[in-house]
């Protein structure tokens, strides 16, 4: 299943308090400065020298070579680089960020009519989003797109499966996890942690639905006596 890791890395700054002010009044200040220029082509940025002690410019002129570096992308490398940045916003828990940058490639596609034989992926990572989330409904809808490019692709029946388990949909999870199953019938994770916990917890629904019943003919016979 495609994977994140979920972990959220923590950032250890050794710096005091003043630097750390300092330096961010200094990058506001570049960034001012820089959005109001920024246009620059390729043998201008080639032409750019930065002195040691002018941080604020070096800042600048970085700034200005990853918008021209952005620009000159062909589409795989767009797409390339905005999988690669989902996935590093998803791994600091930034989804709805993460789900921004899925989009805008899914829309790359579409726009210039690429071959979809990736748009699987994307709509899978975006369904695991959701479903941190717990935004079940767009999760199930994700993964459902992409299992009907790529029906398949175990994975996405995996995560269908669990996007169903969050709104209690356990037959339809069972279901789809029974998919993934027979797809990759020695993935140990999807045996134990998907299908048989929601084969269990199923059985345990429709024990609890029995019992009722039984109670209910009970008491309709008790009133007949």
């Amino acid at each position: 299943m495609t994977s994140f890791g979920w972990k959220k890395k923590s950032l250890i700054l050794n710096v005091s308090k003043s630097e750390s002010t300092n330096e961010s009044n200094v990058a506001t200040n570049s960034f001012e400065r820089c959005v109001g220029t920024d246009s620059l082509d390729a043998e201008s940025t080639q032409n750019l020298t930065v002195g040691n002690e002018d941080t604020d410019y070096d800042w600048c002129v970085a700034f200005k070579k990853r918008k021209l570096s952005h620009h000159l992308e062909t589409n795989e490398q767009k797409l390339t680089r905005l999988k690669d940045e989902g996935i590093k916003l998803a791994e600091h828990e930034e989804f709805w960020q993460a789900i921004g940058r899925w989009d805008d490639a899914l829309n790359i596609i579409k726009e210039n009519m690429l071959p979809g034989d990736t748009e699987q992926i994307y709509h899978e990572m975006k369904a695991q989003a959701f479903i941190q989330l717990h935004e079940w409904e767009p999760a199930i809808e994700a993964a459902e797109l992409a299992i009907r490019i790529d029906p398949k692709w175990y994975s996405a029946h995996q995560t269908l499966g669990r996007a169903h388990l969050g709104i209690g949909n356990v037959l339809n999870a069972v279901k789809a996890f029974s998919r993934a199953r027979h797809i990759r019938p020695n993935d140990e994770e999807l045996k134990v942690t998907d299908l048989e916990w929601a084969s269990s917890l199923l059985t345990h629904i429709k024990l609890i639905a029995a019992g009722k019943e039984m109670n209910k003919a009970k008491d309709s016979y008790s009133e007949s006596e």
